[in-house]
C-alpha cells in the first residue's frame, strides 16, 4: 500500500487563501491564522506520505478582473507564499500539476518557478502507476451548481479517457482526479472511479465575485488523503473548516 495526498487551490495572494503568518494581513487576518493552523494540524496528523501532487491554482495570481480581494498582487510574493505553504507537506515524492491560465500565467508560467525552487517536476497532465493501478491527474473539469449534476463531468473525464484509448490517443487510467471546482465529489463507471479534490481557499467570512456567484452550493476546504491498493482505494477527505460559511 502507499498514501497520495493531493493539495491544491491554494490561491495564495487572495485574502481567503491558504497564507504562511510571514504574509497574514487584511479583514480576514483572523480567519487566515485559524486557516494556517488547521492546515498544519491537519498535515501533522497526516504525517509523511509516499506520493503528494499539488493539483494547481497554487497562487491567485495578477487578478486582471479583481484585485480588491487580493492580500499580494505580487507574482513573486505569491511564488514565495506558495513554495512557504508547500514545504509543510511531508513526502517521499512530489510532482506539481499546472492550473489555470487566468490565476497562474502571466507571461510566464508562476507554478513553473514554484516547481523549480522546490526542486520537483511539474507537468499539464500526468498518469502515473501505484500499486499496479494507474492514477491520470489534471487540474481542469467542468463544474455544476446541481447537486446531482456535479458527477456528470468527472463522469465525462472517465468516458472520453475510455474513447481516447480506442483512437490509440491515451492509455487507459483506473483512477483519474482533478481539482478546480473547489467541492469533492466522485463518479464511478465500472471500475473506473473519478474525483475532485477539495480546495485550500476559504468561502469566507469575507465575499468576492467568486464566492457571491457560490450562493448555497457545496464548498470543501481541506486535503484528500489516498491510500493505493492493488485491489482498490480507500480516500480519506481532511476538512477543514472554511471560515463559517
Amino acid at each position: 500500500m502507499k498514501r497520495l495526498l493531493l493539495f491544491g487551490d491554494m490561491h495564495c495572494g487572495n485574502e481567503l487563501g491558504l497564507t504562511h503568518p510571514h504574509w497574514i494581513a487584511g479583514r480576514a487576518k483572523g480567519e487566515l491564522k485559524k486557516f494556517w493552523n488547521s492546515y498544519k494540524r491537519v498535515l501533522k496528523k497526516i504525517g509523511k506520505v509516499d506520493i503528494a501532487v499539488g493539483m494547481g491554482d497554487l497562487v491567485d495570481g495578477p487578478g486582471p478582473k479583481d484585485t480588491t480581494h487580493l492580500i499580494e498582487t505580487d507574482l513573486s510574493e505569491q511564488t514565495d507564499m506558495a513554495i512557504a505553504a508547500i514545504k509543510e507537506i511531508k513526502a517521499d515524492q512530489m510532482f506539481l500539476i499546472r492550473g489555470t491560465g487566468y490565476h497562474v500565467d502571466n507571461g510566464f508560467s508562476v507554478e513553473d518557478l514554484v516547481a523549480r525552487e522546490l526542486g520537483v517536476r511539474i507537468y499539464d497532465h500526468r498518469t502515473i502507476i501505484i500499486e499496479g493501478k494507474k492514477y491520470n491527474f489534471s487540474h481542469k473539469v467542468g463544474r455544476s451548481t446541481t447537486p446531482y449534476g456535479k458527477v456528470s463531468p468527472l463522469a465525462k473525464v472517465i468516458v472520453k479517457n475510455i474513447l481516447a484509448n480506442l483512437c490509440k490517443m491515451e492509455k487507459i487510467a483506473d483512477y483519474f482526479f482533478r481539482a478546480h471546482v473547489h467541492y469533492y465529489v466522485g463518479a464511478t463507471l465500472g471500475e473506473r472511479e473519478a474525483y475532485s479534490n477539495l480546495c485550500l481557499q476559504l468561502r469566507g467570512p469575507t465575499e468576492s465575485k467568486f464566492t457571491r456567484g457560490l450562493e448555497e452550493d457545496q464548498y470543501d476546504v481541506g486535503l484528500l488523503e489516498v491510500l493505493c491498493y492493488n485491489d482498490g482505494i480507500r480516500r480519506i477527505p481532511h476538512y477543514i473548516d472554511n471560515g463559517g460559511i
